[in-house]
């Protein structure tokens, strides 16, 4: 369906990437007195009026203990699973939920555009698209790419088999090695936290964002 939208709509890319909008969010957090902590949560206790956030802060080699006490908390951990690790227990809205849809990845920084921008799998579940141009990612006359296969549920590919095919994909766009000024290979990225199935309701039946058992 994503790939059906992009054809016939196209996508629009953001110049100079996504990162500009988290640094221009976080300076405005900041400015309007938002503290913000480098630290690692390790749970989350809902009472009756507040809820717990403990965990620890690395100082100095030290990882000294800390608790916070909320009128509310966004739970943002990623996954449902990963949420979950932090919650006493595994919310009932969550008991049903498919397992996350995972890629292996391939970004390539190349010094000039591919000869075919979008190239797409038939027989397997494999893609490359050019982000830039037209995004404003590279330096002039250069191009950023990116090749994605999506990996079948409990699938833990071999990590130089799996770049080797995402390497040849990206050779029938005609880039070769010499055009590939930079890389990045992910072999196991997480693209959604949970596979929408028939038994759990498809899209419609995913957990609300208050669906952690608790009212804070």
């Amino acid at each position: 369906m994503a790939s059906q939208m992009s054809i016939k709509g196209g996508v629009t890319y953001l110049d100079q990437g996504w990162s500009q909008i988290v640094e221009f969010l976080r300076d405005v957090a900041i400015r309007r007195g938002v503290e913000l902590r480098d630290a690692q949560v390790s749970s989350i206790e809902a009472g009756a009026s507040s809820v717990k956030v403990s965990g620890s802060v690395k100082v100095s080699g030290s990882e000294p203990g800390f608790a916070v006490v909320a009128a509310c908390v966004v739970l943002a951990a990623g996954t449902p699973s990963a949420s979950a690790s932090l919650l006493p227990a595994m919310p009932d809205a969550w008991q049903q939920l498919a397992p996350e849809i995972t890629a292996a990845c391939l970004d390539l920084g190349l010094n000039r555009p591919a000869a075919h921008p979008f190239v797409h799998g038939i027989d397997k579940p494999v893609y490359l698209s050019t982000h830039c141009p037209p995004a404003d990612l590279a330096p002039e006359g250069g191009a950023v790419v990116h090749v994605m296969r999506y990996l079948l549920p409990g699938e833990e590919p071999v990590s130089k088999d799996m770049r080797a095919e995402l390497t040849a994909h990206a050779a029938m766009a005609g880039i070769t090695e010499d055009s590939v000024a930079a890389s990045r290979y992910l072999r196991r990225m997480v693209v959604a936290g949970a596979f929408p199935t028939p038994e759990s309701g498809g899209i419609a039946g995913r957990p609300g964002i208050a669906s952690t058992g608790t009212d804070r």
